[in-house]
């Protein structure tokens, strides 16, 4: 499991900051270590990048890096829970990440 407090000392940017899930605030830490979640490079808002792929913070949603040039762009606009200026970023951020061959 990933220790998400030791990553947030090479990513600080990524781990800034509290989600609101339900009534609740979570530290990005607290969400990211109760999702089991591979360490997080970049946050926008709810959706992070991890090595893996793209994951919302606040929901189940998540997708590989292989899938990274599908058309997601309209699939995610149909829903309304989908912070659409955030998930573009994550989106962008993901296909650079994958051309620079970081990820």
């Amino acid at each position: 499991m990933t220790n998400h407090a030791h990553v947030a000392g090479y990513f600080p940017e990524a781990y800034k900051g509290c989600v609101k899930v339900g009534r609740k605030k979570y530290s990005i830490i607290e969400i990211a270590t109760a999702k089991e979640l591979p360490p997080i490079l970049k946050r926008f808002g709810d959706w992070v990048l991890t090595k893996e792929g793209i994951h919302n913070l606040t929901t189940t949603y998540e997708f590989g890096k292989e899938r990274f040039n599908e058309d997601w762009i309209p699939h995610m606009e149909d829903k309304e829970w989908c912070n659409m200026h955030d998930f573009v970023k994550v989106l962008t951020a993901g296909q650079d990440f994958v051309r620079l061959e970081i990820i």
